[in-house]
């Protein structure tokens, strides 16, 4: 049987030495208090709405949605800006890298022809894009490009989550997201200590006076339902279907295959928020903030990128007639064509074909 005690050479007092007990030295851990950043989290975005209710003096009906927007202002948008600026090098730098995929397509299938070996259009692709990629990453890195700030306006969600869950509570409202994450991470998760606001009962507006109760006529609901139809509608770049086979790579092909299925997605869980809306009753004093936050994201979406704009692609010279003399009759040559899929079918005046 193992014992309790060991010796160890530590010194006491007297000078000589004294034996540990194993037990001494045994390290106890105890659980450690619940993480409650949640519950803090969702606290801060109460204080933030009360605030701007008592600083500014207006009702309910109008500093939630000033909320919103202070909100979209001073978090969302640097994060957009950010993810627009390298956007805007990525665009730039783009035909450089389509340059270096077209090269190294042609220089993977003249190795294989100069060594007669034989290459299957696949594994052709496959080697043209690793070489591809491997340049990509340099280029990037010497541009100082962050492929991953196009994900950066996503950092803000667990803000809108918050504020949306603060709101929850102050209308009277229980569950929701957060809610449900944190009893996931807590056996006995604490509700945040977010009192409902019986002010919200009298600072409504127009048809919907009291923002503690549903809308008797259900117009926010739909009011909801289009502005997030439209946020999607706008803010999401996909390719058009006859587009699709014409790009270079199988994998372009297949993430431009997958955008549409999200966004259609996304479209369709936008229309289905009408009829979730009205059966849940939820009340008008939520829907204003989700209303007003989701406006002001799609007119940031609609009007950043024209304040931060990029300039264009440079286009094809457009025709030019040079005089020539074949033959002892003059003949014109074109020097250029108006877009690059147009055909040179006029060179056949110079050519005589």
């Amino acid at each position: 049987m193992r014992s309790l005690f060991r010796c160890a050479p530590t010194p006491s007092f007297s000078g000589a030495y004294r034996c540990r007990s194993y037990r001494d030295r045994v390290r106890h851990f105890h659980s450690s208090r619940p993480n409650q950043i949640i519950n803090e989290t969702v606290v801060l975005a109460h204080n933030a709405l009360e605030s701007v209710h008592s600083v500014t003096g207006l009702p309910w009906a109008v500093s939630i949605p000033l909320t919103a927007v202070l909100v979209r202002l001073t978090i969302a948008m640097p994060f957009q800006i950010w993810s627009l600026s390298h956007s805007s090098k990525m665009k730039k730098l783009n035909p450089l890298v389509v340059g270096w995929g077209r090269y190294f397509q042609g220089a993977v299938l003249t190795k294989a022809a100069v060594n007669r070996a034989y290459i299957s259009p696949n594994a052709a692709e496959i080697q043209s894009q690793l070489l591809l990629r491997k340049k990509t990453k340099e280029l990037y890195k010497r541009w100082k490009i962050r492929p991953w700030t196009r994900f950066a306006p996503l950092f803000q969600l667990p803000v809108w989550l918050t504020m949306m869950e603060s709101m929850r509570r102050m209308v009277g409202m229980t569950g929701g997201l957060l809610s449900i994450v944190q009893g996931w991470l807590e056996k006995h998760p604490e509700a945040p200590n977010v009192p409902m606001v019986p002010s919200l009962y009298t600072e409504g507006a127009l048809w919907f006076p009291d923002l503690l109760a549903a809308d008797p006529y259900c117009a926010l609901p739909v009011i909801l339902s289009a502005a997030v139809f439209t946020n999607v509608t706008w803010g999401w770049k996909i390719k058009k279907r006859e587009d699709i086979p014409k790009l270079p790579t199988r994998k372009e092909r297949i993430a431009a295959h997958t955008m549409r299925v999200l966004k259609r997605a996304f479209q369709a869980s936008a229309l289905f928020l009408c009829p979730v809306m009205i059966a849940s009753e939820v009340p008008a004093g939520m829907l204003i903030y989700w209303i007003s936050s989701t406006l002001f994201a799609t007119a940031q979406t609609k009007a950043l990128p024209k304040i931060i704009s990029t300039k264009s692609i440079p286009a094809p010279c457009k025709e030019k007639a040079v005089a020539v003399v074949i033959g002892g009759e003059a003949k014109t040559q074109l020097s250029g064509f108006e877009n690059l899929g147009e055909k040179p079918t006029k060179i056949k005046t110079f050519t005589g074909r």
